[in-house]
């Protein structure tokens, strides 16, 4: 008897090749006649382009070509920006035209046969400039005397908005207290282990374009840079090889890619491939959470929450990038900062503007991020003006069981969630009570510890009924085929483009389960837009309630045609036959000893539907594959996890060590609990590099600072603490696979629980209230003051 292996922490389909180093990432392709591409960037954060002058580079040794947007004038369509927005659109190009908006836009492109020479080619490129004043203060965006950014334009002002749930003047009438603070999260980037890059082909007598691209969603893609290129789509072919990691950066269309293909489209026969620089990933890539909140909160004496009131000023660079539009995760901010807590009284006023910086974009959980760590941080800071304890005023808000479904204060409709079970489930595992007056003990010795508590609810699987009306070009269905071979081995074609999600592992588990195959039969292909179907990727927690769906239900009928035909083997009725644990197909409720003798395989059954069709019942079509579009029934899942931080500070240098760091997960049915734990610690570890060490600031002349990893920290293996995870199973309701998303969470809430355990820890010396990440020495310092 086979064991089910949904649930089961089965080792990765994909470690063996890529524990051997025999992974093909995009560095690792290497075509015949291929050329290095190079940029020549800018070096101002705002400036008009008086000439390139290239003279110097042409003639060179290994010399190929130079290209600068007036080659491509012609030949490329403006980025993709979502009109749905009701914002303006920038007009958004492969190179700088005749202005540059931010320091590393990129001017011209260099070709030439060695990476190495395409560089040093590039830096001899003189490039005329005449500076512009620039600006990279938010808040002075605004103001009449700030710089254009685009001249056509009336102001910096990208979005105002402003959402309302509830009456936010009436609830104040009931409150006891009101309190009101700035908090801030810094600009930082994804800072994937491996950095973006491209290759393109384009052949002259089929008028094909082939790219192998790193994007997220290559159908997507090839749609996208088909309209860019001004191409039929059937003539663009992407290709997704492995991928060290995406975060979130990699589903972007960017002006190197971009240019990238269209000079490949003048040179014919010549594949261009371009892998950037660190220094290049960190600097000019995409940023996100520049956000600046004056929020405040009305509150009763027991904790209760009457109202929210938030402003927000979003950073969101020269533009925000195509084909999100950035405006996608400033407006998440404001729908999602009531996270899972019960007020209905909130209103959001949301301003969007522009600065001489780099654009923004996405990045793991954005729009959450900044929401739950203003929602979070604040809930402390009312805790402590009531003289209550954090975890007190969380359990007094928190969605209960018998409210689900919820609608929030901003509309969002949560399911079934396990917030408060969530909550005392971590408290438990802590001693929470025990920690606090061991906190309190150890303060009189001097010792200064503290804990943090923050909580998350998380959308997945989101639906087309919320992204098409957004003006999403990635959409919310996913697709799956199933075809069984002649030999009754499985190969799942997916719509999704797995960078670390281990769905190679995790579809072949759901579709083993479902055909009762050995896991090893099963060859999970993605990311070739010329042999999988129409998908939309892996982004936004959309891998296991989305692409599992629709691997069960191709699974599904699959299996429903097999019983068909296993049927007329046997000489059975079909309503007769069950699929059995060992994978036999045969009559149920028959003695064993009966079925052993009157079985068929799976693989007899392919060979009967692929090698002998003459022998099929009537009405019966050769052949056993199915192809299923999943598009789920509901906007979205709701996943939800609380966190528990305990920090020890060093009062002297500002320092702190994690002692403790304990996730509660609920992500639905866990298909593999190992791969669960490892999105989890991946997330924490992320968010904490966020929360502690990682920040890109900019000079007052809008140069940036800590753009390599000299500069840019980020954690390593001596940083990170160990991570415990305690799991609940909430299995959702609303998709086949009983899944919820996973993939963003940890990221979205470990900032938060870290700032409030330091921010526990300076009480206990009198220390001002948190309110902004970084968690760096220097600005714990300066909070060691009476409050």
């Amino acid at each position: 008897m086979s064991m089910k292996l949904v649930g089961q922490s089965v080792k990765r389909a994909e470690d063996p090749r890529l524990l051997a180093g025999a992974g093909n990432f995009l560095d690792d392709i290497h075509l015949p006649n291929t050329v290095h591409a190079e940029f020549v960037r800018s070096t101002y954060p705002h400036a008009k382009i008086i000439s390139i002058d290239d003279s110097e580079i042409k003639g060179k040794d290994g010399f190929v070509a130079i290209f600068k947007f007036d080659d491509f004038r012609d030949k490329v369509e403006p980025f993709y920006i979502p009109k749905e927005h009701d914002a303006p659109i920038p007009k958004i190009l492969p190179l700088a035209d005749s202005k540059v908006r931010w320091v590393g836009e990129p001017v011209a492109m260099v070709l030439a046969t060695k990476r190495y020479i395409a560089e040093d080619l590039a830096s001899m490129v003189r490039v005329e400039y005449e500076p512009l004043d620039s600006n990279t203060d938010p808040e002075k965006a605004l103001d009449p005397s700030t710089p254009l950014i685009y001249e056509d334009w009336k102001s910096n002002l990208l979005k105002r908005a402003e959402i309302k749930g509830g009456n936010v003047d009436a609830a104040l009438a009931d409150a006891d207290v009101v309190v009101k603070e700035r908090i801030k999260t810094h600009r930082h980037t994804a800072a994937p282990i491996e950095n973006r890059g491209i290759i393109a082909i384009f052949d002259q007598v089929s008028g094909r374009i082939d790219v192998w691209s790193q994007l997220q969603f290559p159908h997507v893609g090839r749609t996208l840079f088909a309209n860019i290129l001004m191409m039929p789509e059937d003539k663009v072919h992407f290709r997704m090889p492995d991928v060290g990691g995406a975060f979130g950066l990699k589903s972007h269309v960017f002006p190197e890619d971009v240019s990238v293909c269209a000079a490949a489209r003048l040179l014919p026969g010549r594949a261009i491939k371009w892998v950037e620089k660190r220094t290049e990933d960190v600097s000019f890539a995409v940023h996100e959470r520049e956000q600046i909140h004056d929020i405040e909160v009305a509150a009763k004496k027991d904790g209760t929450i009457l109202r929210v009131k938030d402003k927000m000023i979003a950073d969101m660079g020269a533009y925000g990038a195509s084909p999100w539009g950035g405006l996608t995760f400033t407006m998440i901010t404001g729908a999602f900062l009531p996270g899972p807590y019960r007020f209905k009284n909130y209103s959001f006023e949301h301003i969007a503007v522009l600065t001489n910086k780099t654009p923004m974009g996405s990045v793991r959980g954005p729009g959450m991020f900044s929401a739950n760590f203003v929602m979070e941080r604040i809930l402390d800071i009312v805790a402590h003006k009531l003289d209550l304890d954090p975890y007190e005023v969380r359990m007094k808000n928190l969605i209960r069981d018998e409210e689900f479904p919820f609608t929030t204060a901003t509309g969002l409709v949560y399911d079934r969630c396990s917030f408060t079970e969530s909550l005392k489930t971590g408290a438990l595992a802590v001693n929470y009570n025990k920690l606090r007056k061991e906190h309190e003990d150890l303060r009189k010795k001097g010792i200064y510890r503290g804990i943090g508590i923050a909580s998350l609810v998380e959308i997945g699987g989101i639906g087309s009924a919320i992204l098409g009306p957004a003006g999403s070009v990635a959409l919310g269905y996913e697709v799956a085929t199933v075809r069984v071979e002649p030999n009754g081995s499985v190969k799942v074609l997916t719509g999704l483009a797995p960078h670390g999600q281990s769905s190679e592992t995790t579809l072949a588990q759901a579709v083993a389960d479902e055909l009762k195959v050995p896991f090893g039969k099963i060859q999970v292909i993605w990311g070739d837009t010329d042999v999988v179907p129409y998908g939309m990727g892996s982004w936004g927690s959309r891998g296991a309630p989305l692409g599992t769906s629709a691997a069960i239900q191709a699974s599904e009928k699959v299996r429903s045609k097999a019983m068909k035909i296993a049927a007329s083997m046997i000489e059975a009725r079909a309503e007769d036959i069950q699929l059995f644990e060992d994978g036999t197909y045969s009559v149920k409720g028959a003695p064993r000893e009966l079925r052993q003798k009157r079985n068929v395989s799976l693989a007899d059954v392919a060979h009967i539907a692929l090698r002998r069709p003459d022998k099929l019942p009537k009405g019966i079509d050769p052949g056993l594959e199915f192809t299923a579009f999943y598009e789920p029934a509901v906007p979205a899942t709701w996943s939800n996890a609380m966190c528990f931080c305990e920090v020890e500070l060093d009062t002297e240098t500002g320092k702190f060590k994690i002692l403790r760091f304990l996730v509660v997960e609920d992500c639905g049915k866990m298909i593999n609990p190992m791969v669960v734990d490892g999105q989890v610690h991946g997330g924490i570890v992320e968010g904490l590099g966020g929360a502690i060490y990682e920040e890109i600031t900019y000079t007052e002349d809008g140069q940036i600072m800590g753009g390599n990893f000299m500069d840019y920290l980020l954690p390593s293996a001596v940083e990170t603490p160990n991570i415990e995870v305690e799991h609940i199973e909430t299995y959702s309701e609303q998709n086949p696979s009983q899944t919820k998303g996973l993939g963003e969470g940890g990221t979205v809430v470990a900032p938060a629980a870290v700032a409030n355990a330091v921010d526990d820890a300076l009480r206990g010396i009198g220390g001002k209230a948190i309110t902004d990440i970084p968690l760096k020495p220097e600005y714990i310092l300066g909070k060691i003051t009476k409050r």
